[in-house]
């Protein structure tokens, strides 16, 4: 994982697109700021709001758009494939604004407890970050080798759109430093994605903003891709961390209605809302995991990856790194 950072040049990094609201103090972009280059990095605020980002963080670019454009999570998402798009960008790595880690894996083992000696999957640790020369140099290779990546992936895979990094809390499992991706399976993409923007625009994939604006572009957006075909990738050897505002509660929502969607009937009403509308889509019925699992209750939901294989009559698929893959053979071969 050291070489693939190392040489991760930032002039091939995919540009980067922030959304962010009402929140001067936003992890990701405070990070962001200490990268070394920063022309490629754009930040979708409102424009009642641009000044105070500026003041915040005079280093990054940002891109205002009408208030009332983007007066929900899903419309700021959508302003920023737009002006992606208008920009001339055909893919992009897509941020939430409070994201407080990016990570990669490597092969490790498990120090103490019952595995002690088994081996896992470990993020960069302190030692790690120090070696490559600190934690802003660290970060900003990450996204941008997540970037280079998913452009790989785009051009393998016709049908990819969207693909993801996993929760850090997720990362132990010793397969996903071993793994490059994971076609149709891992994680549902929320917060940190890379999107082929030309490939969703040349087969008319939009979200249905009337449907899921107001409760995010995540998992109605992978209902509206898949509807039409289309695949998602979960590249495991990257992890990243939130800024969980609502812990034990139901799930970090955009930064738009950051300061009511918490609210316990307004969240109960959006998860009701969210839940209705992808019932009118093949994922509500066929392919959707509801959580919490077995709650009487729909709060927020996930991609089923084995519902979704068997409703296609396909599987998921999984490709090493080049190293790994040799590895394997050579085990293979042994035995």
């Amino acid at each position: 994982m050291f070489h693939y950072l190392y040489r991760a040049e930032k002039d091939d990094r995919l540009p980067v697109w922030v959304i962010s609201y009402n929140r001067y103090d936003a992890p990701t972009l405070t990070r962001m700021s200490e990268w070394e280059r920063l022309d490629d990095i754009h930040v979708v605020v409102r424009e009642s709001q641009i000044a105070a980002y500026r003041r915040h963080f005079p280093a990054l670019r940002f891109e205002a758009l009408p208030d009332e454009q983007i007066g929900s999570c899903g419309a700021a998402r959508w302003g920023a494939y737009d002006l992606a798009r208008e920009f001339g960008y055909q893919r992009a790595v897509m941020m939430d604004d409070d994201l407080l880690q990016f990570r990669p894996l490597y092969q490790h083992h498990f120090v103490k407890g019952p595995n002690a000696g088994a081996p896992c999957s470990r993020v960069f640790d302190k030692d790690d970050i120090e070696e490559f020369g600190g934690l802003a140099a660290l970060e900003e290779a990450t996204v941008t080798m997540m970037g280079k990546i998913a452009d790989n992936v785009f051009d393998e895979e016709p049908k990819a759109v969207i693909g993801t990094a996993i929760k850090r809390l997720r990362s132990f499992d010793n397969k996903n430093h071993q793994t490059r991706y994971y076609l149709n399976g891992g994680s549902t993409p929320r917060q940190w994605t890379a999107w082929d923007l030309e490939r969703l625009e040349e087969h008319g994939i939009r979200l249905n903003l009337e449907q899921f604006g107001i409760v995010g572009e995540d998992v109605g957006f992978l209902a509206t891709l898949f509807q039409a075909g289309m695949d998602a990738f979960t590249m495991p050897s990257f992890a990243f961390e939130y800024w969980n505002q609502n812990e034990g509660r139901n799930r970090v929502q955009e930064a738009d209605t950051q300061t009511t969607i918490r609210t316990p009937g307004l969240a109960a009403l959006l998860s009701e809302h969210e839940y209705m509308m992808l019932r009118q889509y093949e994922m509500g019925d066929n392919y959707l995991r509801v959580c919490p699992k077995g709650g009487e209750e729909y709060e927020w939901g996930e991609v089923d990856w084995r519902a979704l294989a068997k409703y296609r009559g396909s599987e998921m698929k999984r490709v090493l790194w080049d190293a790994d893959e040799d590895r394997l053979k050579e085990q293979e071969e042994l035995v």
